[in-house]
Order: structure tokens, then C-alpha cells, then sequence
């Protein structure tokens, strides 16, 4: 944990406001410290992405190239929110080309960028991708643009977009495309999530 500290120091010193660390009126001061801390705090943001909290059947569509029919396989989800109520985490479990896959997702409303933020990591990769995200109808749909590293080709990254869309509190969708160097965007998986039963 120790190691992480000098790093944690550096940051909360650069995101205290220049009004902040300089000046030398009290009253701007204590306007910029009201302001940091209500950004730290979770908006109505996370209280709609904690609607997910709970277990999560899913069936999955990997189109492996375009045109092609795409391989289907069976997974589920257990979503709970850590950090207070700042951060979705998913864990998923499923089957990738006929051999178990596990992931872990985060996602969140970073309040000072005012944009969705979202990451994730697998048992096939060893990267890591991050989003943004923007929403138009409050959370029901948010669409994320990122890059992944090119498994295809070493030392490259691949753009991508997410869109997922709730459509009612027990379902939604989660859809990724892809665009690579030349090349016309093309969809890459497609995730119908149902709520479990009772939970």
C-alpha cells in the first residue's frame, strides 16, 4: 500500500485549484474547498448506474469478422458498487471461443470531467481499456469511445466505441464496435443482460 502513497500525494495536490494553494483570500478558499468536496460526492448519475447492483444474465454475440454469423454463448454478472457509491464494479463469467472467460469492469460519472468513465479488464488480455462516455437522456443510454490494444497487431491500438442501453430496469444491452487503421467501424459483440430472478 506504501508504494502508492507518493503517487495518491501527488495527484490530490495537483487537483487542489491554484485559488487554493496561492491565494490568500479566506473566503475564495473556503469557496474552492466547498467546491472540491461536492464534486467528490456521487450525483444522480451513480444513483442510476446503481440500479444495476444485483446478478445478471447474460447472452453474448461475438462477431469474430464482419459478415460472419456471429459464435453465441451464455455468462452472468454480479454488479455491486464500491467506493462509497462512486463506482459500478462488474464481475463476469462466461465462455470466449469455447474457453472460460472472466472479466471485471468499473464504471462511473467522473463530476469534474462531466463524463461517464469506465474500464476493463479480462482473462485474455493483459491490457486494460478505458472510456468516456456521454449521455443524452439521463443515463438510459450511454454511448463510450475508447481504444484497446490490437491483439492483431503489436504496438497499435484499436478504436472503440460502446453503446449500452437500459431498457427497463431488468434489462439491457451492451454493444461494441470497432475501427481499426483503414478500415469502416465494424460491431465486434453484442451482450443481452436479464436480470436473475429474485435477484
Amino acid at each position: 500500500m506504501t508504494r502508492f502513497l507518493p503517487s495518491l500525494l501527488c495527484a490530490l495536490a495537483l487537483a487542489v485549484p491554484s485559488t487554493l494553494r496561492a491565494a490568500d483570500d479566506a473566503e475564495a478558499q473556503a469557496k474552492a474547498m466547498q467546491q472540491m468536496m461536492e464534486l467528490s460526492k456521487p450525483g444522480k448519475e451513480h444513483a442510476q448506474l446503481a440500479k444495476l447492483v444485483g446478478t445478471w444474465d447474460a447472452t453474448v454475440k461475438a462477431y469474430m469478422k464482419p459478415g460472419a454469423s456471429p459464435e453465441e454463448s451464455k455468462g452472468s454478472a454480479v454488479y455491486t458498487m464500491i467506493s462509497d457509491g462512486r463506482f459500478l464494479r462488474s464481475e463476469f463469467k462466461g465462455q470466449m471461443m469455447g474457453m472460460p472467460f472472466t472479466g471485471t469492469g468499473l464504471d462511473g460519472y467522473d463530476r469534474v470531467r462531466g463524463a461517464y468513465v469506465a474500464t476493463w479488464m479480462d482473462s485474455m488480455s493483459t491490457g486494460l481499456m478505458f472510456e468516456t462516455g456521454v449521455s443524452k437522456d439521463e443515463g438510459k443510454t450511454i454511448e463510450y469511445t475508447g481504444e484497446v490494444g490490437d491483439c492483431m497487431a503489436p504496438g497499435k491500438t484499436v478504436k472503440v466505441r460502446t453503446v449500452v442501453t437500459h431498457t427497463s430496469d431488468d434489462a439491457f444491452t451492451y454493444a461494441m464496435y470497432q475501427t481499426r487503421a483503414g478500415e469502416k467501424e465494424a460491431q465486434c459483440l453484442e451482450i443481452t443482460y436479464t436480470r436473475a430472478k429474485g435477484k
